[in-house]
């Protein structure tokens, strides 16, 4: 013992008595280990979830060594899933008022608490109301178009309707003249049948026959004289329309409507002013259209309070000459 104590007193690094049991024994564990690593390492290779379980079972040794009852670690998060989370993020934090600082448009002001006093919030709702004025003059412009088209068919329809009237007019102006004709051969039939042995002809039938031939020359005088003002007015109104149709009201000054002098407009303003121009010009079409269109039913419905009045005393002379024919053939 003393012996060895004065050995390890000498050379402090010398094993001591017993130690080469402890080397073979450390030497054998560490050749196991090292065995036992190297068949773990080539299980982790064939297996990505054996691998994960070994390393985490080698820096938690306290951790269970049977991992297969766990659920794997969930997978990294898709780049577009996660993207689409991002935007979706955005917008409710958009919406609801948060502090989003992501882009905003004039599409979704409303959404957002009004703030005058932010510039970019005033810029986003001046953007938003005039877009609505555009579509707004937009879609009237659209039915502007439509009841000038209404308009204009209408206007074709009184023309071709003044026509016809005056055609009718015509005609029964003729069957009455024809009438009065049939009436004066039915007399003189009547007198001929009469006196056929001893003809008569007195002062006062001739005065009669004289004065119903002048009444008859100024009638139709009359009728000539206002069948030629009736048609030199439906020429008038013919013109006229013709005018108000081929006429351009959109070469009118260009109004101001939306923006004060001296400021520069954007294109948005610059549609609005001309919607703007179309309407007003128009209007003032479609107003003349009308007062137009007044006119010609006043003047169509005189002209078909003629037609009937000449038709009831045209068709009371026939009644008259059919009865004398009648009488004479008894």
């Amino acid at each position: 013992m003393s012996q060895y104590r004065h050995d390890y007193d000498r050379n402090p690094q010398a094993p001591r008595r017993g130690d080469s049991h402890q080397t073979q024994s450390s030497s054998s564990s560490s050749a196991y280990d090292t065995r036992r690593y190297n068949n773990n390492d080539a299980d982790r290779r064939r297996d990505p979830q054996a691998q994960y379980d070994s390393d985490r079972h080698y820096h938690n040794p306290s951790s269970p060594s049977s991992y297969s009852s766990q659920a794997p670690p969930a997978p990294p998060p898709n780049k577009w899933t996660a993207a689409a989370q991002a935007a979706e993020n955005h917008h409710t934090g958009m919406y609801d008022g948060g502090s989003s600082t992501g882009y905003r448009t004039w599409e979704n002001v409303d959404d957002e608490p009004e703030d005058y006093e932010n510039t970019e919030w005033l810029d986003r709702k001046t953007k938003k109301v005039q877009n609505e004025s555009l579509m707004s003059t937009r879609r009237a412009v659209e039915k502007l178009h439509a009841a000038d088209a209404v308009a204009t068919e209408n206007m074709t329809k009184l023309n071709y309707q003044g026509e016809q009237l005056y055609k009718a007019e015509g005609r029964l102006e003729s069957a009455q003249s024809h009438v009065k004709v049939s009436d004066a051969k039915a007399d003189h039939l009547k007198s001929l049948n009469r006196f056929f042995m001893i003809p008569s002809f007195g002062s006062g039938k001739a005065k009669r026959r004289e004065a119903l031939a002048k009444q008859e020359q100024r009638e139709r005088e009359a009728r000539d004289e206002e069948r030629r003002l009736d048609e030199q007015n439906r020429s008038e109104r013919a013109n006229r329309l013709q005018d108000i149709q081929d006429r351009d009201y959109s070469n009118r000054g260009a109004g101001m409507y939306t923006t004060p002098d001296g400021l520069e407009r954007n294109d948005t303003e610059v549609e609005i002013d001309r919607n703007l121009d179309q309407l007003s010009s128009g209007l003032a079409k479609l107003k003349m259209m009308g007062q137009m269109m007044n006119t010609e039913l006043d003047a169509q419905t005189g002209q078909v309070n003629r037609i009937m009045d000449r038709s009831d005393s045209t068709h009371d002379r026939l009644n008259v000459t059919t009865n004398k024919v009648q009488r004479m053939l008894r």
